[in-house]
């Protein structure tokens, strides 16, 4: 389909998955469902695979089919796309997702993980090369930073710091991807997506981070600021630049807790008792831990 008509084609077959994209409605809809077995329902409407049998062998299958889904999807986009190359942008979070996975499990010396199967490189060639400690087979920047990223681990046992090392290479992909497009203008477009994605990881971790300190640490404030340069020096360390990220204390930023005021109002009591992060820390505060 030359020309005007692959594009009319393209433009109808995206405006189609558009309807399926999980708007806010839809998520506050998933949000407010009492279990997670009365999502399933919602997500069935919303024109995704029904769920069918009980279990985890269900649940399972169940993922396994949203993730063939997804993968459709971007073979579909593939199809028409004049440089389908491009969507591996999407399947390259699969891959460094495979490899955090892996991490944690190697620190937690757990082995009960499941890995995805929808990335650029074989979720069993990945675990193999972690396994193996041999990472020939990986692409070069996966490669650098799968050691690095085992050499802390093994030194440190701080897996979050281990897996900061794995971002920076994924984000390192994505740009030198960028690259390879054939417009100026879309490499423009695209090198804006990627830096928007990594401000937005960059920021999501700090406030993570001193979040966890204040709520386990809020009974000695003293602790917080002496670790104020240490995780600094850490992410700086990890290859974090001051130039591109902006590195911040969130307590310093007064309008963040205002926000947060704010949003804390919008949120009843029986959604937060509902989110995973909070029961767990309820169920830590029962044990004393």
């Amino acid at each position: 389909m030359p020309g005007s008509e692959q594009y009319a084609y393209a433009v109808g077959r995206i405006r189609a998955m558009e309807n399926r994209l999980f708007g806010k409605s839809l998520v506050e809809r998933l949000i407010d469902a009492s279990t997670p077995s009365a999502c399933l329902p919602i997500l069935t409407d919303a024109g995704y695979p029904p769920f069918e049998g009980a279990g985890v062998p269900a649940v399972r299958a169940y993922v396994n089919r949203l993730e063939a889904y997804e993968e459709n999807v971007i073979a579909e986009l593939k199809s028409f796309a004049p440089e389908p190359e491009l969507f591996n942008l999407f399947s390259l979070k699969t891959d460094y997702f495979n490899a955090k996975l892996i991490i944690k499990s190697l620190n937690n010396h757990d082995g009960t993980f499941r890995l995805s199967e929808y990335g650029t490189i074989s979720s069993k060639e990945i675990k193999r090369a972690f396994m193996d400690g041999n990472y020939d087979s990986l692409p070069a920047n996966m490669k650098k930073a799968a050691k690095e990223a085992i050499e802390l681990l093994a030194t440190t046992s701080k897996a979050q710091l281990a897996e900061l090392i794995l971002d920076k290479a994924y984000f390192e992909d994505c740009y030198e991807l960028c690259n390879k497009a054939g417009r100026r203008e879309t490499r423009k477009f695209l090198k804006g997506f990627v830096r928007m994605q990594a401000d937005l990881a960059n920021i999501t971790t700090m406030l993570r981070i001193r979040q966890r300190a204040l709520t386990d640490n809020a009974d000695n404030p003293d602790k917080i600021r002496e670790n104020i340069i240490e995780v600094a020096l850490d992410y700086l360390s990890c290859g974090l630049d001051p130039e591109k990220s902006t590195l911040f204390i969130q307590s310093q930023v007064p309008q963040l807790t205002e926000l947060s005021f704010y949003y804390m109002n919008l949120v009843t009591l029986a959604r937060l008792e509902r989110n995973p992060t909070v029961k767990e820390e309820l169920k830590q505060k029962i044990r004393g831990e």
